[in-house]
């Protein structure tokens, strides 16, 4: 995620997975939120059907009715026909060879959701303080939501102080909250591997 769109003070990268980084939070599943954006998405005879969620270790596209799972490791040519069904084409692509995980393509779309691509395969996605509110975590967790309803969300998650401020993980998903605002809203959050400036 290049965060230094929204903060100048991030330097040094996290990389976050469920294979790194152990733990699970005891949460019971709730149905991810979905999000579906028409103004620039490509056309379909069936657009109503489209839809794109986040998953803590991926994403859930339903394209003409059919959902598609995209884990981490799925070819970045799946995940690009398949998102670009929904969100359209991407606003920005970024690569990075100086991402401490490895180099990395980054590639921004409309809403400001952030997919991270490493060797031809997604490997992660982030939202930053600019991004749509209606991207979350199956949880119901994106930017904006309160501390109070993370850890509501996340029983057990991981609260810390760091470089960046006051950071939370929930063993697959991590983030910072804003201490400055009311309620200490989360205002970045990432999945998989991040490039996070510390």
């Amino acid at each position: 995620m290049r965060t230094p769109r929204i903060t100048t003070a991030l330097i040094a990268t996290v990389a976050l997975s469920s294979a790194a980084c152990g733990g699970t939070e005891a949460a019971t599943p709730v149905p991810a939120v979905t999000v579906t954006v028409t103004e620039t998405a490509t056309p379909s005879e069936n657009a109503a059907e489209n839809t794109f969620a986040l998953a803590e270790a991926g994403l859930t596209v339903t394209v003409d009715g059919t959902v598609h799972d995209l884990p981490y490791g799925t070819a970045r040519a799946e995940v690009d026909a398949l998102v670009e069904q929904v969100l359209g084409a991407p606003t920005d692509e970024f690569f990075s060879e100086e991402c401490p995980a490895g180099p990395a393509t980054q590639v921004g779309y409309v809403g400001g959701l952030e997919l991270v691509h490493q060797d031809g395969a997604f490997a992660g996605w982030g939202l930053d303080a600019g991004t749509n509110a209606a991207f979350m975590t199956p949880a119901g967790v994106g930017i904006g939501t309160s501390r109070a309803d993370v850890e509501a969300a996340y029983p057990g998650v991981d609260i810390f102080e760091s470089t960046l401020g006051t950071e939370f993980f929930t063993g697959e998903v991590a983030g910072v909250f804003d201490a400055d605002a009311d309620g200490d809203p989360v205002f970045v959050m990432w999945s998989g591997v991040a490039c996070v400036y510390r």
